[in-house]
């Protein structure tokens, strides 16, 4: 029979017949508790188990009883009263646990029905010892788990701490995920609408406008199209430069060219170009030429000499209207400071770039003489009036401007808000736009031909480009305060910051977006504000 003690001590005991006449001693070595009437009840449950016959008892020689000693007391002849019988096991129970003394017992053993005691209890659970609790795991029997105990409490303290610690790695992983959510992706500006063309397909001009929430309408090159936003699926797409038109005007120049080379003798160029490059720049030519115009859902597109009117919902041709001709075959411009404007202002470098990228080959030979003469007569007009005004602003500080706020009205979707705009101080930033003038020009050359004109007409745009200030950008870093005041709403606080760079005010359907410089601010509709960016 093995056995375990209270401390944990396990003992293996060989039961015997003998051991049911004669109580066994058992002292447990390790702590010294004396469990010798535990160990006597279970060696007896044993044997009575395996029903091992009990040992007769050893035979008894009768012995003789001794003589009676003359009586010297007086013996009463009155009936004796009987004597009271001892209690015995089957009389009842001791309310005293056997293993831990003077200690009450509140339960019973759920498979020997033995008496226990709460510390029992705390050890074993509802079992007086391991024996009776390999019993029941034997047999099958459920025993309830009693909460109080030793190793229940310590199951209780380790699914506790697990829990929260599960709980605080939850929330540190749930807090990173959500701050990488944010930087990274939440707060980072994302395509909205964007169309993938061919490599054949590139396109050296374009222009894009938003109608309402979902629709766009943009050229790009010489393809005009409308896309559902929605979808992102083009509702119509309609090519405006044509292999044709470009073959006419290769065409064109070749001609021109061939009639240079008959009345002249020679070709004009020192270096023939190839056909592939002709096309490209003809086609460059017609793509600058072509302006998109978008009000509403009317849809205009301005080529030279004519504006086409487009039907918003096919994209064929409505209507053409035929422009004014100011006597250019492609890329006519009757703006103030083109080569073909009589409004006696000084030529605009840009637009004579636009232009001089059209002009066939006789207009292209005498622009560098155009150039000249223009460039001469806005030194000559400089120097009789003292004209500065070529010059980068100046960057003094106005000080009527830093002392007044001006408030502005802006419209939104669905309400209105004031933005003041005051001027805290002032910083126009200036850098230089343009590579540094060549120390040899190319008019410099005594050898000069008409093969070298588009390198001189280059030499002196850049000239017209840096003596109209286009050689520095200015760019306004200056401090200002806005304020953003919403009308009709009393218990909503004004939000007022500092932002740098010309500052701009976009009311939209759920906040208000501060944009300035280089960096945005968010606020809703209640004037808090909810995030910033650069």
């Amino acid at each position: 029979m093995k056995i375990q003690c209270s401390c944990g001590a396990k003992y293996a005991l060989e039961i015997t017949p003998e051991m049911a006449q004669a109580p066994f001693k058992f002292v447990c070595p390790q702590c010294g508790l004396d469990s010798s009437e535990f160990v006597n009840e279970l060696i007896r449950r044993e044997i009575a188990e395996q029903n091992i016959p009990p040992m007769p008892p050893p035979p008894t020689t009768p012995v003789e009883p001794p003589k009676p000693a003359p009586a010297r007391l007086k013996i009463s002849h009155q009936e004796k009263p009987p004597a009271e019988v001892a209690p015995t096991a089957e009389a009842g129970v001791s309310k005293y646990c056997s293993k831990h003394h003077h200690v009450l017992t509140t339960e019973n053993c759920t498979v020997c029905q033995k008496p226990i005691c709460p510390q029992c209890l705390e050890l074993f659970g509802y079992f007086c010892s391991p024996l009776c609790k390999n019993k029941a795991d034997l047999s099958g029997v459920v025993a309830p788990t009693y909460a109080g105990g030793r190793f229940e409490k310590e199951n209780q303290f380790w699914r506790k701490t697990g829990l929260i610690f599960g709980a605080i790695v939850a929330a540190v992983v749930l807090f990173f995920g959500v701050w990488i959510w944010y930087a990274w992706f939440g707060s980072v500006p994302h395509t909205y609408f964007s169309v993938r063309f061919a490599e054949d397909e590139r396109a050296y001009a374009g222009a894009a406008q938003l109608v309402g929430a979902d629709q766009i309408v943009f050229l790009h090159g010489g393809t005009l199209a409308r896309y559902d936003l929605k979808t992102g699926k083009p509702a119509w797409s309609q090519e405006l430069v044509t292999p044709a038109q470009i073959d006419a005007i290769v065409k064109a120049e070749n001609d021109a060219r061939a009639r240079d080379i008959t009345q002249n003798g020679n070709d004009v160029y020192a270096r023939t170009q190839l056909p592939s490059a002709q096309a490209r720049l003809a086609k460059i030519g017609l793509q600058n030429a072509l302006t998109l115009s978008v009000s509403n859902q009317d849809i205009w597109v301005a080529s030279p000499g004519k504006l086409t009117q487009y039907d918003w919902n096919s994209g064929k041709v409505l209507q053409e209207v035929t422009a004014v001709d100011f006597g250019v075959s492609v890329g006519n411009d009757a703006a103030s400071g083109g080569l073909f404007s009589h409004d006696g202002k000084p030529l605009d470098p840009d637009k004579v770039v636009a232009q001089a990228q059209n002009l066939n080959l006789p207009a292209r030979i005498a622009l560098p003489a155009l150039l000249g003469n223009d460039v001469y007569e806005q030194k000559l007009e400089a120097a009789l009036r003292d004209d500065d005004t070529h010059h980068p602003p100046s960057q003094k500080a106005n000080a009527s401007a830093r002392a007044a706020e001006h408030f502005t009205l802006i419209a939104g979707e669905n309400d209105s808000a004031q933005f003041g705009v005051k001027l805290l101080q002032q910083n126009i930033v200036t850098r230089e736009a343009m590579r540094a003038a060549p120390k040899k020009s190319a008019l410099d050359n005594p050898n000069l031909n008409a093969s070298q004109t588009t390198d001189v007409a280059n030499d002196i745009l850049n000239e017209m480009q840096r003596n109209h200030g286009g050689d520095t950008v200015s760019e306004d870093q200056s401090r200002y305060q806005v304020t953003v005041h919403i009308p009709n709403a009393p218990g909503v606080v004004d939000w007022t910051g500092e932002v740098v760079g010309p500052p701009q005010l976009f009311c939209l359907k759920t906040v208000n977006v501060i944009a300035a410089g280089k960096s945005i601010t968010v606020l809703d509709k209640e004037n808090k504000k909810l995030w910033a960016a650069r």
